[in-house]
This record gives C-alpha cells, sequence and structure tokens, in this order.
C-alpha cells in the first residue's frame, strides 16, 4: 500500500498537484479489534487529530481488511472494497450441473454472510442445498464428529467450505481420522491457497476453488528490501520482522518485543527462504491491495477533473475539491442518521438506543445522489414507552436537591429500528453526535457519558463490541433452574444470530461440571426455511429430551411456533429466555405454551409514569414525528397538527383524545419490567455520576488517587464508580452492581397460565437473586406453578434419566419396605418359580434338549391389582406353521433315539415351550426350560443343568431375549446381506427396523459390516412396538421422499401387516425392498393385492431342505390320538374351525363338534406345507447337530480329550459348554448338505436368496435365484442366477434409480447419447 502512494505522489499523470497520505492500523486479525481500529481510523488516534464531524471525512477510502470476518465488521460502519466471490462459487455449481451441495462454514460473520450471500445466488437455479453445517467458534470435538456423520451419510458428495485455514485445519485433522472419502471440495478464497492445508492433508487434492487474483507488481522485491531495523530505527514492526525472520534482535532497536533474542545488526540480507515476506513472484492479497490503492486514486483523479455543469450529482454539479466526501468517491456510508427521537441538552449527556421501529426499509444507492437515510416502519409502542421512562427518570433527577445537585442531565434517543445493523449506526450517531455542526467525539471527553439501550439482545451484543453494556447474566439463572428441577437431558433452540450464540456458549459454560446434558442444539435459521424448521421439529420430536430452553426474540419464534404446532408435537416443557418470556403475542396465539417457566426482567412501580405518559400527545408535541405515529398506532387516525403524517390515508383527528387502559402496549404501567429497567438504569447513573463529582481531592480512585475532571469526565471514569453504587429504588428494591459493573442479577420467575377468562397470564411465582450466596440464588413458590400438560408438579418425565432413576429408587425401597415388614421363610435360601409355566411337550431321556416355539401369535396379561397372586399369561392365536417346527423336533428326537449308529444305549428327552410369540414370555420359557417348570424341581443350581441345549426361538427378537440367558444357536444374515448391497452397488439405502432387539442388533450388525464399504444409509426408521399410524406415516413420507430406493427391512410379519396396510393406501410404489430372514418367506404377503408394492423383492430365507417321512408324521397328530393335549386341540380348531369330540376343554366352546379324525389335507399349508420348509428343516437340523455332538462327547478318549489335563466329561453329570466345545468339531452330511460349525459354535451360514415373482394366479411366489455359501473364500459367498431375478417395477435388471449416484450417471449418459445422436 505504501509502494503504491509513493509512486502516485511521484506520478505527472495521476493526480498532478495533490498527493495521498494515509493511516494504517494493525486489526490483531479480530472482528473486535478491527471495530476498534476503524473507528480509530475514522476519527483519528488521538484527542489532537482533526475531528471526524468539523467538515468531511479525514479520509476517502478505506483499503483493508485481508480477513473476511474483520471485512464484514468493517462493512456495519463503511462501504466496503468489496468481492462478490459468492457469485463466482454459484456459477461454478450451475457450470458442472452440481445440483446438490453442502456447505461448512464457520462460525462468525463470515460464514454467516457468505452463507447467506450464496443462498441469494441460488435462488432460482436447480442448484439445492443438502445440509449447512457450523464448525464451532469455541472447538468442540462432539460438534465436529456429528458435522462429519452428516458428511458421511449425506448424498451431496461436493461441499463448499467458508473458512480460514486456522478454523479448517482441525476440523480437516478429525475429517481425517474419520477416513470419509469421495468428496469433492470447493474453496472459498480464505482458504484455497492454503499452504498449510494442502502439505498436510493430501485427500484436499483436487479442490477447486476462487482466489483473488494474483499479479505481478514491478519494484516491490527491491521495495521490500530496503526496509530494515537500521532504515527504520523507530519502527516497531520492522523491528519485529527482524525478530521473527532472522530470530534476533536487532542493536537499532530501543524496546525488543522479546528481550531474550540474540542480538543482530539490522542489515541482514533478506532471502528467498522468508517467503511469507519475500514472495513476489504471484502475489494475491498483496496484488488486490495495490490495485485497491491504484483504484481510489483514478477515481479521485476523475473526480477532481469534473467539468462544471456536466457533474454527476445535484443539478450536474462536482464535488468541491477541498471537501470530498466519500461516498462522492462512491465508497461510503449510507447517508447521514437523522435526528434523534428526543434530545435534551444538559451538564451530562446519556444516550438511549431503543427500537422505536420494528422493521427497515434500506434506500437505493446509484452513488449519483447522496444516499438517503434508512427508512424504520412499524412503529412499536411498548419501546416508545421505554423511551419516555428515560426522560421521566432525568427530569425526576434534575429536579432533585440531592442527587446531582448544581448538575443536569441531558439525552439523546436514536432509533435501532430492531435491527443490529441499523443500532450500530445509531451508537455511532450517538457517539459522535448526529450531525456535522455536533460537538465532535474526539476533541474531549466523550459527548455522552453513559448509554441506556438496547432491549433486543441480538442488538445489545452488537453494541457490546463498541461499548461496556448495561448488561444481565441470564443464563446462570436457567442454570440454577435446570439444576433446580433435576432435568438433566435437554434440547436447546436458538435463533441465528449473536444472541443465540452468546446465551448458548453462556449456558454450556454454566453447566459445565454439572449432570445437566444438552440432548440437542437447534438454530432457527435467520432466513426461514421451512425445510429446516421442519428438521428442528423432528429432532424435538424424537429426542428424549422433553425440557427445552429456547433463546429468540418473539419475532423469530413466532413462525417457528406457528408451524411447531400444525405438527401436533406435544409434552414439551419450555424453559423461556428473557427475550420471549412475557410475549403477548405468542402467549395469545400459542396455548399450547402454557406451562412454559423463564426468567424476566424485574418488574417494579414508577410513581407518576401513568400520569407521565398520558402527557404526551401531538397536541403538546406538534412538531415530534414520533408523537404523531403513536397517535396514528393507537387511533387509526392522523392528528391535525402534524406537519407530514407518515399515512396519509388515514382519517384526521384532533391530537387530544384520551388514551385507555385498552393501549395496552404504550399504557402497561402496573408491572412493567423493561420500562423499570430503563428508568433503574438512569438512576444508577446518576448515583455513580453523583459519587464522581463529590469525589474528595487526595482520595480518588484514579492515578495518585486523583479524582475526575468535572469539565472532562470519561464514561471509563464513571464505570469505575459503578462499582460502588447501592441504592434503593422507591418499589424497595436494591440495586449495586459487581466488580466489573455489571448490575447484579436479579430476575422474576415467571409461569405462563391461563386465567378464568381464557386470557393468558404471566404469573411470577419466584425470584432469582444475584446478591445471595452461590446455590442460595434460586427462590420458587413451586405450589404456585403449572406445569407442561396443566400438572401441578414437575413430573420427572420432562427427563429419561430422571425417570429411569426415580423408577430404580422406587424399586429398591419397596424391596427393602417389603424384606422389613415381614418375617423372612426359612426357605428363602432357595430360588423357586413365581409362576407354573407348563411345557407343551415332554419326554424323558438320558439328556433333555429344550424347545420354545411361538406356537401362539398373541397374548393376555394378567389382571395385577396387588391384592391377589397374579395370573399366569394367556396365550391365543394359534399359530399351526409354528406347531409344525415343534413336531419336527419330535420327530429328529425319536429318529436318533432309534438309530442304532448315533447316541447308542442312550436316549434325547425334550420338553417344549410356547413363547406366545412375545419377547417376554420367551424368557419365562428360557428360564423354565433351565429350571424344571414347576416349583418341586431340582433347582437349577446344584448340579449341572436339566438340559443340555435349546433350539428356538423362530421370532429373532424373541432369539435376542432368551440369548441374555442361553448361548443361542444363530446365524450371521447381516453379513449376506452387507454382500448383496455391495454386489449391485446400491450405495444409498434406507433402513425400517422393529422397534425390539432383533431390529436393533440386524441394523448394528448391518453398519459394522457396511464400514469402509462406500454403502451409507440415508435413514433408519423404526416400526413402533405399539403400532401408531401417524409414526408409520411419517416413515412412509421419509421413504416417499428420499432418494434411497432401496429399503432393508429388519422386521417380523406381525409388524409388518399393519404398516403395509398403511403403505400401500399411500400408493407408494419404486421401492426395491430386501427383506430379512424374518418375513422373506412370510405367506401372508404372497396374494395378489401385495404384488404391486412388494414385487420383486430379494431378501435371505433360511435353506430350504428335505426331511424324509414328516409329512406322515404330520398326519398321525390328531386329537384321537392326542386327547390330552391341548395344542393338538387348537390345531384341529384352527384347521377345521370345529370342536373334536375328545376335547376336555375347548378353547372355543361355539365352534360345531367334529370327530378329530379328519385328514389332513394340502390346503391346509400352514401346517402341511413340507415340499419346501425352511424353519422346519432349521430345526431338525439343529436336534442332529446336538446329538452328533453329544455323541462324540460321549466318545472321548481318556488322555487326548479337550478338558482340564486332557481329562474327558462325565457322562453322568455334562454340562453345556462341553457340549459346545464339541459343536465346533462337528461336521456331518444331512439330507444332502455338509453341516458345520465354527470356533464359537455357530453354525456356518448358509442362506437361500428369495425374490418375489408373480405366480400364474397372479400371487406371489417365493423363488429361490441364489444362495449365500460361508464356507467359500470371503467375497466370493454370494452366488446369484440373475437372470433368473425380477426386480422391482417387474424389471429385468437392478435399476439405476436404486442408486442416486447409478442413477444420475444414467442420466448423462442418456443426455450424451442424445447429443451424439
Amino acid at each position: 500500500m505504501r509502494l503504491a502512494v509513493d509512486e502516485i505522489n511521484r506520478s505527472e499523470e495521476l493526480l498532478p498537484n495533490h498527493t495521498l497520505g494515509y493511516k494504517m492500523f494493525d486489526s490483531c486479525a479480530t472482528p473486535v479489534t478491527a471495530q476498534r481500529a476503524v473507528l480509530a481510523v475514522l476519527n483519528g488516534q488521538g484527542e489532537e487529530q482533526s475531528p471526524m464531524c468539523s467538515s468531511g471525512s479525514p479520509l476517502i477510502a478505506m483499503v483493508g481488511e485481508s480477513g473476511s470476518s474483520q471485512s464484514i465488521v468493517l462493512s456495519r460502519t463503511l462501504q466496503p472494497f468489496s468481492i462478490p466471490m459468492v457469485k463466482a462459487i454459484a456459477s461454478l455449481l450451475q457450470h458442472f450441473g452440481w445440483k446438490w451441495i453442502g456447505v461448512v462454514r464457520e462460525d462468525h460473520d463470515y460464514g454467516h454472510f457468505a452463507l447467506q450471500g450464496l443462498k441469494k445466488e441460488l435462488t432460482n437455479t436447480d442448484v439445492c442445498l443438502a445440509y449447512d453445517e457450523m464448525i464451532p467458534k469455541d472447538y468442540s470435538r462432539e460438534r465436529v464428529l456429528q458435522i462429519l456423520e452428516v458428511m458421511r451419510s449425506s448424498t451431496a458428495r461436493v461441499v463448499v467450505v467458508f473458512s480460514v485455514e486456522g478454523e479448517f485445519y482441525p476440523f480437516l485433522k478429525e475429517f481425517a481420522m474419520q477416513n470419509i472419502t469421495g468428496i469433492q471440495w470447493v474453496a472459498s478464497e480464505a482458504w484455497v491457497t492454503a499452504n498449510l492445508l494442502a502439505e498436510t492433508y493430501p485427500f484436499l487434492d483436487g479442490t477447486v476453488g476462487f482466489a483473488i487474483r494474483s499479479g505481478k507488481i514491478l519494484g516491490l522485491r527491491d521495495y521490500l528490501l530496503m526496509v530494515n531495523p537500521y532504515r527504520y530505527p523507530t519502527n516497531h514492526m520492522v523491528q519485529e520482522l527482524w525478530e521473527v525472520l532472522y530470530g534476533c534482535s536487532p542493536s537499532t532497536s530501543l524496546s525488543p518485543s522479546s528481550p531474550l533474542l540474540p542480538p543482530c545488526t539490522g542489515q541482514e540480507t533478506i532471502l528467498h527462504q522468508q517467503s511469507a515476506y519475500m514472495n513476489t513472484s504471484s502475489p494475491r492479497v498483496t496484488y488486490n491491495v495495490y490495485k485497491a490503492v491504484y483504484a481510489i486514486a483514478h477515481s479521485l483523479h476523475n473526480l477532481l477533473h469534473c467539468q462544471p455543469g456536466t457533474g454527476p450529482f445535484h443539478n450536474h454539479s462536482c464535488a468541491d475539491s477541498n471537501t470530498v466526501y466519500p461516498w462522492q468517491l462512491a465508497c461510503s456510508a449510507l447517508g447521514p442518521f437523522e435526528l434523534p427521537a428526543f434530545s435534551s441538552q444538559g451538564d451530562f449527556i446519556l444516550g438511549g438506543i431503543f427500537p422505536l421501529h420494528y422493521r427497515v426499509e434500506l434506500p437505493g444507492t446509484d452513488f449519483k445522489d447522496q444516499p438517503l437515510g434508512v427508512q424504520c416502519r412499524g412503529f412499536d409502542p411498548r419501546a416508545f414507552r421505554w423511551a419516555l421512562a428515560m426522560r421521566l427518570a432525568v427530569d425526576e433527577i434534575n429536579r432533585s436537591e440531592e442527587l446531582l445537585p448544581n448538575h443536569t442531565l441531558g439525552y439523546k434517543m436514536i432509533d435501532s429500528c430492531a435491527t443490529p445493523v441499523t443500532a450500530q449506526r445509531a451508537v455511532l450517531a450517538v457517539l459522535n453526535g448526529q450531525g456535522e455542526e455536533q460537538s465532535p467525539m474526539c476533541s474531549s471527553g466523550s459527548p455522552l457519558i453513559a448509554m441506556v439501550g438496547e432491549s433486543g439482545s441480538s442488538q445489545s451484543i452488537v453494541l457490546s463490541r463498541t461499548l461496556q453494556p448495561f448488561s444481565i447474566p441470564m443464563v446462570k439463572a436457567i442454570a440454577s433452574l435446570l439444576k433446580r428441577f433435576g432435568w438433566k437431558w435437554i434440547g436447546v433452540v436458538r435463533e441465528d444470530h449473536d444472541y443465540g450464540h452468546f446465551a448458548l456458549q453462556g449456558l454450556k459454560k454454566e453447566l459445565t461440571n454439572t449432570d445437566v446434558c444438552l440432548a440437542y442444539d437447534e438454530t432457527i435459521p435467520k432466513d426461514y426455511s421451512r425445510e429446516r424448521v421442519l428438521q428442528v421439529l423432528e429432532v424435538m420430536r424424537s429426542s428424549t429430551a422433553r425440557v427445552v430452553v429456547v433463546f429468540s426474540g418473539e419475532g423469530e419464534f413466532y413462525p417457528f411456533l406457528k408451524e411447531f404446532a400444525m405438527q401436533n408435537i406435544t409434552g414439551i416443557q419450555w424453559v423461556a429466555s428473557e427475550a420471549w418470556v412475557t410475549a403477548n403475542l405468542l402467549a395469545e396465539t400459542y396455548p399450547f405454551l402454557d406451562g412454559t417457566v423463564g426468567f424476566a426482567i424485574r418488574s417494579g412501580k414508577i410513581p407518576g409514569l401513568r400520569d407521565y405518559l398520558l402527557m404526551v400527545n401531538p397536541y403538546r408535541y406538534p412538531t415530534n414525528h414520533m408523537v404523531q405515529e403513536l397517535w396514528e398506532v393507537l387511533y387509526g387516525c392522523s392528528p391535525s397538527t402534524s406537519l407530514s403524517p407518515s399515512s396519509t390515508l388515514l382519517p384526521p383527528c384532533t391530537g387530544q383524545e384520551t388514551i385507555l387502559h385498552q393501549q395496552s402496549a404504550y399504557m402497561n404501567t402496573s408491572s412493567p419490567r423493561v420500562t423499570y429497567n430503563v428508568y433503574k438504569a438512569v438512576y444508577a447513573i446518576a448515583h455513580s455520576l453523583h459519587n464522581l463529582l463529590h469525589c474528595q481531592l487526595g482520595t480518588g480512585p484514579f492515578h495518585n488517587h486523583s479524582c475526575a475532571d468535572s469539565n472532562t469526565v470519561y464514561p471509563w471514569q464513571l464505570q469505575n464508580n459503578l462499582y460502588n453504587v447501592s441504592f434503593f429504588t422507591v418499589s424497595g428494591e436494591k440495586v449495586s452492581f459487581d466488580p466489573n459493573g455489571d448490575a447484579t442479577p436479579f430476575y422474576d420467575v415467571i409461569n405462563w397460565k391461563r386465567g378464568e377468562d381464557g386470557i393468558p397470564q404471566f404469573v411470577t411465582v419466584g425470584m432469582y437473586d444475584g446478591t445471595k450466596d452461590y446455590g442460595k440464588e434460586l427462590v420458587i413458590q413451586e405450589e404456585k406453578i403449572m406445569w407442561e400438560g396443566h400438572q401441578s408438579k414437575a413430573s420427572c418425565l420432562h427427563n429419561v434419566f430422571t425417570y429411569i432413576s426415580s423408577l430404580f429408587t422406587f424399586c429398591i425401597e419397596t424391596l427393602i419396605l417389603k424384606l422389613t415388614s415381614s418375617q423372612i421363610p426359612a426357605s428363602a435360601s432357595q430360588c423357586v418359580l413365581q409362576n407354573d409355566f407348563e411345557p407343551v411337550f415332554v419326554a424323558d431321556g438320558d439328556f433333555i434338549i429344550g424347545g420354545i416355539f411361538p406356537l401362539h401369535y398373541n397374548q393376555e396379561m394378567p389382571d395385577v391389582n396387588y391384592t391377589n397372586r397374579p395370573g399366569a399369561v394367556r396365550c391365543n392365536g394359534f399359530d399351526p406353521r409354528a406347531f409344525r417346527w415343534a413336531l419336527a423336533m419330535r420327530l429328529a428326537v425319536e429318529e436318533i433315539n432309534r438309530s442304532n449308529k448315533l447316541l447308542p444305549n442312550h436316549t434325547l428327552g425334550y420338553k417344549i415351550f410356547d413363547s406366545c410369540a412375545y419377547p417376554l414370555t420367551g424368557q419365562r420359557a428360557a428360564l423354565a426350560v433351565l429350571n424344571g417348570p414347576l416349583q418341586a424341581h431340582s433347582p437349577m443350581c446344584s448340579g449341572a443343568s436339566p438340559l443340555l441345549a435349546v433350539i428356538g426361538e423362530s421370532g429373532s427378537a424373541q432369539s435376542i431375549v432368551v440369548s441374555g440367558s442361553l448361548q443361542p444357536f444363530q446365524i450371521p444374515m447381516v453379513k449376506a446381506m452387507a454382500q448383496l448391497l455391495v454386489r449391485y452397488g446400491w450405495r444409498w439405502v434406507g433402513v425400517v427396523r422393529g422397534d425390539h432387539a432383533y431390529g436393533l442388533f440386524a441394523l448394528q450388525g448391518l453398519l459394522r459390516e457396511l464400514r469402509g464399504t462406500g454403502v451409507c444409509v440415508a435413514y433408519q426408521e423404526m416400526i413402533p412396538l405399539l403400532y401408531n399410524q401417524q409414526k408409520a406415516l411419517e416413515i412412509i413420507e421419509v421413504m416417499r421422499s428420499s432418494t434411497a430406493r432401496v429399503v432393508v427391512v429388519f422386521s417380523a410379519e406381525g409388524e409388518m401387516t399393519p404398516f403395509l396396510k398403511d403403505y400401500m393406501e399411500q400408493n407408494v410404489t419404486g421401492i426395491q425392498w430386501v427383506a430379512s430372514e424374518a418375513w422373506v418367506t412370510a405367506s401372508v404377503f404372497a396374494t395378489s393385492k401385495y404384488f404391486r408394492y412388494l414385487g420383486g423383492t430379494i431378501g435371505f430365507g433360511i435353506r430350504q431342505g428335505q426331511i424324509l417321512g414328516l409329512r406322515d408324521y404330520l398326519q398321525t397328530v390328531n386329537p384321537v390320538r392326542y386327547p390330552s393335549n391341548p395344542m393338538v386341540q387348537e390345531l384341529w380348531e384352527t384347521l377345521y374351525a370345529c370342536s373334536p369330540s375328545t376335547s376336555l376343554s375347548p378353547s372355543r366352546p361355539l365352534l360345531p363338534p367334529c370327530s378329530g379324525l379328519e385328514a389332513t389335507l394340502d390346503q391346509h399349508s400352514a401346517y402341511m406345507n413340507t415340499s419346501s420348509p425352511r424353519v422346519t428343516y432349521n430345526v431338525y437340523k439343529a436336534a442332529y447337530a446336538i446329538a452328533h455332538s453329544l455323541h462324540n462327547l460321549l466318545h472321548c478318549q481318556a488322555g487326548t480329550a479337550p478338558f482340564s489335563d486332557h481329562s474327558c466329561a462325565d457322562s453322568n453329570n455334562v454340562y453345556p459348554w462341553q457340549l459346545q466345545h464339541y459343536l465346533q468339531e462337528v461336521n456331518f452330511t444331512i439330507a444332502g448338505e455338509t453341516l458345520k460349525f465354527d470356533l464359537n459354535g455357530d453354525s456356518i451360514p448358509y442362506y437361500d436368496i428369495i425374490n418375489w415373482q408373480k405366480g400364474s394366479e397372479g400371487n406371489i411366489e417365493f423363488n429361490t435365484v441364489g444362495v449365500f455359501d460361508g464356507t467359500k473364500d470371503p467375497g466370493k459367498e454370494l452366488v446369484i442366477q440373475e437372470e433368473k431375478i425380477m426386480w422391482a417395477g417387474h424389471q429385468s435388471k437392478a435399476s439405476c434409480s436404486h442408486c442416486v449416484f447409478t442413477y444420475i450417471r444414467c442420466q448423462l449418459l442418456k443426455l450424451l447419447r442424445g447429443r451424439w445422436r
């Protein structure tokens, strides 16, 4: 920049007879320091500089800042020299047809503004954002992992990043560790040429992005070489340059920044190695700075050579060369800030900033005329009341003989228009003086000594970048509330600007080292997006956190709640911040907010406020625009005194109309909050100023115990005295401040209730008193609170942890109570069953096998009133298919017992139980099998188990429950399914599962198998255990709208039946179903009505096989042969809808009688399907596997055995774990199939691949089209006859629409072929 200025000043063609000067400041690469730097540049650094406001600005243009975030901070005051990089990125995305992208950005202004700009540029294009994720300002690995998971699972493989290398470096470090691939990075200018990233992370190869253009600067290298400490001995920056480049302290340095460095001459030669300084071959930012200076010079040259009568300004005039304004140079702020709402002179001036309007209209800017001011619209009577409260306080203080005697206060109040940018301009106007004729800020002390405002949290934070605000630590109070009610699992919803960010950070800080955890943190988008809001609401709906803290103004929160109401979400306990806790609009509109609790600025009485407000009218203040607007809003009329009414279409009125109670937005003086706080703030300032002015010489708090000069009081001196202020308001409240000058926090605890008339009320139920000892600040009258759902107490259901804890505590206390209030029986040392659980079939033998099958498919729970012993669970709905499985086990045992080769001289027995197709009953069955069904049996633990092995359960969920007690006979089906997905390139799949252990374990197993395969899960949805149609419809909507057209389902046919009914009613098609073994051969779905929706389904079934003699065996079972077996009776009732005459107690007594000798026919397929049995065949194989394992165990040779000291098992006392060992070595052939087990005793997986095809009668047939053979080498297990498969939509090949990536490739190929033709 200096080089360019020097060159221009030597030029005879550019700006002849004029010279450029410069002021350069260090921003320290932070937004806050950049703000201070721009103010210093504008005003002059010290008091001796020419003041800003006495004429044109002391500078005409600004070059900088290189950091995007700092540039945006500057642009809030200046109109920057800017580059529309987002427009370039938008063009790039469209050029390559990247229509589905992700965005990752840093958490400050650069990230926010860049995202907004990109969204604006993409409006009316077909480029859509898949996600927008934010790297946290305070780096959080947990949050970064969440972002990376979004990137991993999203179909968007193009990611645009708005971040500087500093924030991006640790993010990329985590990215590399997570091994995510396939991302096409698009870089913003902030990191596109970052050597550090390129050298460290090779996965960034291929990145494309936009950089500030490089260029040559003639003479730059020589110019840089001239700079050294010897030439510039008093310049600290040159000294620091030498210290950094050479690690030494120049001998010319008067005050080295690092005194421990070795000395050097300061004339060392600068080498190419110092590339950070000497990179002149292709500079970018350097070249841009150089260009910017020349651009300003050329613009100024043209301005100074303007010909009168042809100029671009008013009446074709030219600029005055003695007073050039930045806007004339076409790079300036948008004009002066109009007259304050109120101003009054005094010895000391207070500033006031209030949102007197609630929206803005920005002017057009063509730089031909001086830009107009921002237009504020939508007058707010409530904020006007706050401003008047400040005036009232000043008037009272000025009349007081005790407070500030002989001195007066004045004020300047300006409208912030309820927006952060306008608030920033307002604070600068208040600081500097509003017009050029005002006393300049920099000629003495500040023209004001304190600022009151702004009521909006976001605006307040913007002001705090320049001022020390009057603030209250509300988050500390909220943290105390959460701990008080044991809410340990909470959600946070916040607005997307500074207030939301700072409040969340503050809350997290307060919750550190507590047991309160955040379940989620969601942001209401600044540019309202219904899609994004629905995502937030889905998080709230599905989360177990039922307590939600909201940091938002009512403006942003209103449309969010509108959508919340439409989604019919209930059961939320809202915790409100001060920004909306007394928002009448929300309380009146949304009754579901009843029960909300939160903290409000404390209310109080202001004597005389009501009468003061009544005095204000247009007749009394005919020239005040705000009073005119007040009348227009309150009465809908234009006062006759108005010179320029804001709405010319209103009817006229006198301006002396009586203000009524109905105008509550203006006349609410019964319990004002913000109004009262403004009033207190003015008195606090006055007390501080009073103490400062009555300082005793020699005892003052400043340098050498001096006092402030009463003629030139600085704000920081007033701030110092604020520490010691302590006074009582007329309401009896004590006001005091902490060592930082912040008010000691004092909040009312507010609860939302409805009055008898249905009108919402904000009831004070407690307070937060910051003056109390730690832990005692919160005082609540709990009996007064009405909680969410109109409950009188805070339910532990608000917190999943508290809920579980309360149940656990209750159980323990109940147990202790029972043990201490009754005699403990002598047999207490024994463990006995609490209920009889009879087996269905029992047969004695030398070794007993257990069997558990779902012989019924639903159950009735007994009545539990705790006055009588609970009855047994009643099982209903007989299942002939499961009965066939049990008989197959019996058949196998009988065959083995007749064999001369397998287990000679030994017999097997069995106990077969009914699980009722329910996990809990399955658990009871497993325990009954283990212990013996009756209390009279020998207890389980006196010796070896009474059984050696268990066969079952067929239902996956029940099997997993049983496996909690036993080592199950299991099959790793998910491995086969993962290979199928990889085989067909289905990389973007959905998963639907049952809400039980099977669904959960299967999903976990599938995700584990898919690691590193490139297959991603688009969504995971769960069919509720207690079927809920609304939830089912939500799942179906996810399936409909997702690009994932392949859906894997882990569910039993019981849950799938109602789900598929709703699915078909919604007429969703185009899904390629992948079925687990639990429903892949479910005959209930084989009818023709299912084909349109389920045709083409593919999945894995337990391998089928032939069982010789099974058909004849099944036909021998009838009620005449087994007259006392209730299961056989139920079989007949189900197959023939009749009651056998042999039945002593029929389960359905209303059925007609029959003989019990009826012939079983092929039509009874659920029972008589013996042609290709699957589960039946698996049961049969399992019995033989157990027998072979036991046979080998019994034929053990002493000295070569596998157990301790090479011993064999005791044949009279065999343990299951011993049998398990031999199961690993079993290898036998049955029905032509070789069966063997792995080292865990699990069978080697072998599945049939089943495809659902249309039969000749329109029904669905289950055709075998391949196998999964676990005995093959890895990668070769899957054998498929693809020509036999019929896919979804009756297609003969797997459609590319099953995979979004393949689909896009297909479409591109089609397009290219069309062009080639």
